[in-house]
């Protein structure tokens, strides 16, 4: 459960709002454990984008580590071997 930053409720206001407060939150606190790493936020990305964003992040990252934080309610949890499913359009 993220702890947000801002005391506002997500779930009282528009969902696009909420769905912006929660990645700028998840964001802060990402930088505060780990200030020098570089971060890219996606909010309700297409399929598509989600395999640009792997290949970029893998292709720059070179043979460091790369995070991904996916946080998707309602969806199958990622499969033994990894696999995340995306069923947005």
């Amino acid at each position: 459960m993220p702890c947000f930053l801002n005391a506002a409720d997500p779930f009282s206001m528009a969902p696009q709002k909420a769905l912006e407060l929660i990645g700028k939150s998840l964001t802060s606190q990402y930088e505060r454990w780990q200030p020098k790493a570089r971060y890219k936020c996606q909010l309700d990305p297409t399929l598509e984008e989600v395999k640009k964003l792997c290949t970029t992040c893998r292709r720059y990252a070179k043979s460091e580590r790369v995070l991904f934080h996916y946080n998707g309610h309602g969806v199958p949890k990622p499969t033994p071997n990894g696999e995340l499913w995306v069923f947005n359009k």
